[in-house]
């Protein structure tokens, strides 16, 4: 009776460890889930649901600045089309925050309490008339000049002031159809599904894998998984019409970006001597 008592109580108590050493039941911080020491790389394979040949997308992060005892990671960004463009992460106040350099608005990715169910809101930047577009190259006026497709905007997701982002298979990238907000602001809703997924990429198998869905609603959904001590290592974008998804639907017309190589090798300075030859 005593150890049917025991075994139930283990049931129960989800959120705790029974026996052993307690790692299966363990929350971890949202830092886990996202190294931003100076020098991290990150390569991905970004293709689609077709099978069509992947490109590659290179992410390091290559600096560091504080403002306000906050600590911001400057992250450089290659994407397969050839274009670059940098972005800003910090984790601060429990969350995984993305915004363009400088400042801006900024987008949480991940937010603790790292357990299914924790829910946020990210609010997406109004769209401008048609009649009020930037002619000069700055498709939503950022400061850095990349050009968002004319039909879609990004939102700043944590990792943005906005930075607008015309590749639809950055993880970091919610994109919104223009008709969908005519009217004003638009909220894309977060949530966290598991803490506890295993991810097959080209790289490894990762466990304990957390993945996180942002629904723009009648538009798409994105599914990022992040694993400890690595960061995204699979992002999944598919449109959606009604209600979300659990999981991706694998459908030919899903945009996906995963993981194939990973440095976390620090940047270091060359170290210079001074030339002491004499001259002959």
């Amino acid at each position: 009776m005593k150890r049917l008592a025991f075994l139930l109580t283990c049931a129960i108590a989800t959120q705790m460890g029974c026996g052993g050493d307690g790692d299966e039941n363990e929350v971890r911080p949202v830092s886990d889930y996202f190294p931003l020491a100076v020098g991290t790389t990150w390569v991905y394979d970004v293709g689609s649901g077709t099978g069509d040949t992947a490109q590659e997308e290179t992410r390091t992060t290559t600096g560091l600045s504080s403002r306000a005892g906050v600590a911001w990671y400057r992250i450089s960004i290659a994407a397969a089309d050839g274009s670059t463009q940098e972005i800003e992460v910090a984790v601060t106040d429990g969350s995984l925050v993305r915004r363009a350099p400088g400042g801006g608005d900024e987008t949480v990715l991940l937010r603790e309490p790292v357990i299914p169910g924790t829910q946020w809101l990210n609010e997406l930047p109004e769209v401008p008339a048609a009649d009020d577009t930037p002619t000069d190259g700055t498709a939503d006026g950022t400061a850095d000049g990349t050009e968002a497709p004319a039909e879609t905007v990004a939102a700043a997701p944590a990792q943005d002031g906005e930075t607008p982002d015309e590749d639809p298979n950055d993880p970091d990238a919610d994109t919104v159809d223009e008709d969908s907000h005519a009217d004003g602001e638009v909220s894309a809703l977060y949530e966290i599904l598991s803490a506890s997924d295993v991810v097959v990429t080209p790289l490894a198998t990762y466990t304990d894998v957390v993945t996180v869905r942002g629904l723009t609603q009648g538009v798409d959904v994105v599914f990022y998984q992040f694993a400890p001590e690595i960061g995204l290592v699979r992002s999944i974008t598919e449109p959606v019409t009604t209600d979300a998804p659990d999981a991706p639907t694998g459908g030919a017309d899903a945009s996906i970006l995963q993981l194939q190589e990973f440095s976390d090798e620090p940047i270091v300075a060359e170290e210079t001597e001074d030339d002491t030859t004499t001259a002959p």
